[in-house]
């Protein structure tokens, strides 16, 4: 069902859009189903138990104004892998092109500025900005201006190479 929702949010955007096969469609139909039965269980449900609480986390309407949700789910991804120890980069996503651009650079901005804030005495959160670091309209590094190529996720690698190694030079002395 994601994969519909997905296509919707693109329809005259002028985005190249992924078309499936005969055979997924059919799937995807069968998936909407199932969706819409579980729809209407949840209904059922809601009516016995109690509502979601509000977040827990740092992570406010305020602080990301344009992307909350976006903004929550990176903090909970950290917070998660932090929790065990684990080293966390954040990374900008290649900038989207065209009408969805200006939106989605704002969007980044303000992840980028929560992850500053909120973990900011954490050597173990490192931010590398990746936004320029390909041109999604290039067909060489994006074949759908969206995701990269072989030769688009070559260059992100490149540039993640010097933060990796940062990040595993700050474990030397620390305890995970």
């Amino acid at each position: 069902m994601a994969a519909v929702l997905v296509l919707d949010a693109y329809r005259g955007t002028g985005k190249r859009v992924f078309r499936p096969a005969w055979a997924t469609r059919t799937e995807a139909g069968a998936l909407r189903s199932a969706a819409g039965v579980e729809a209407a269980i949840e209904q059922q449900l809601a009516r016995i138990s109690p509502g979601p609480t509000a977040p827990t986390d740092r992570t406010t309407h305020a602080e990301c104004p344009h992307a909350p949700n976006y903004c929550r789910s990176v903090a909970a991804g950290v917070d998660t892998a932090r929790s065990p120890g684990v080293q966390v980069i954040v990374g900008t996503q290649p900038y989207e092109v065209g009408n969805a651009g200006p939106q989605h650079r704002r969007q980044q901005r303000e992840m980028s500025a929560m992850v500053s804030r909120k973990y900011r005495g954490d050597p173990n959160v490192q931010y590398v900005d990746l936004g320029g670091v390909l041109d999604l309209s290039d067909p060489q590094l994006s074949g759908d201006e969206m995701h990269p190529t072989d030769v688009g996720n070559a260059r992100l690698a490149a540039a993640l190479v010097q933060p990796v190694l940062a990040l595993a030079a700050t474990r030397r002395g620390s305890v995970r």
